[in-house]
């Protein structure tokens, strides 16, 4: 007698591998923007304008995350793209995020 509530494990694909780690990028971009959105609440400075080169990095950035992410041959060098221009969105509006904290490290490293 076979269980009908038994489950049957599926093979993971790799397209359901994409989509998991695409979602952790859109996740952590997702929150990043919403830290600078509430850092620089109430403040008259725009940190997109005072950041111009980290903005653009963040677009160049996010734009070749998407075509690597719509590459119909999925090679190895797509899939180099998609994770290092991930990481590297990531990076750009992380730096927006502590830049004041970056330019005191700066500063003290120049001091001592």
């Amino acid at each position: 007698m076979t269980d009908s509530s038994s489950t049957y494990s599926t093979p993971v694909t790799e397209s359901d591998v994409v989509s998991a780690t695409n979602n952790v990028y859109i996740c952590l971009i997702t929150l990043e923007l919403g830290s600078i959105a509430i850092k620089y609440q109430g403040l008259t400075s725009n940190p997109f304008q005072e950041h111009i080169a980290s903005l653009l990095i963040f677009l160049v950035a996010t734009f070749c995350h998407v075509v690597g992410l719509k590459a119909t041959n999925k090679n190895l060098l797509a899939t180099i793209i998609r994770h290092f221009s991930g990481v590297i969105a990531c990076e750009a509006l992380l730096l927006i995020l502590v830049a004041q904290l970056f330019r005191i490290c700066q500063c003290a490293l120049l001091l001592w």
